[in-house]
């Protein structure tokens, strides 16, 4: 797929950004699931635990109301890792040297 890179990057040109409004708009299921990822990255903006428990319990909701199968995969393998994505939210410590 030659788009595949227009959905997963972040930063987009002005050109790959109305690529991605037209694909969105042809294929709307596509749309929820670009929502979804761009809903998701929010979560690093969020400082403290509360806060971000709330949010990813919205996000889980959103994901449960659109069924789109790689991101209730995906919402699983969050949910077996809540406890320390949210504890790396408020301090910003991973275990990624060990």
């Amino acid at each position: 797929m030659k788009n595949k890179y227009t959905f997963l990057k972040n930063n987009l040109s002005d050109k790959k950004q109305t690529e991605l409004s037209e694909l969105i708009t042809l294929y709307p299921t596509l749309g929820e699931a670009y929502r979804l990822k761009v809903l998701f990255n929010g979560l690093w903006d969020i400082p403290d635990k509360k806060s971000a428990a709330a949010f990813i319990d919205h996000w889980f909701d959103e994901v449960e109301k659109n069924k789109i199968q790689p991101f209730m995969k995906f919402a699983r393998t969050v949910k077996s890792h809540l406890k320390g994505i949210i504890n790396f939210v408020e301090t910003r410590i991973t275990n990624a040297i060990l």
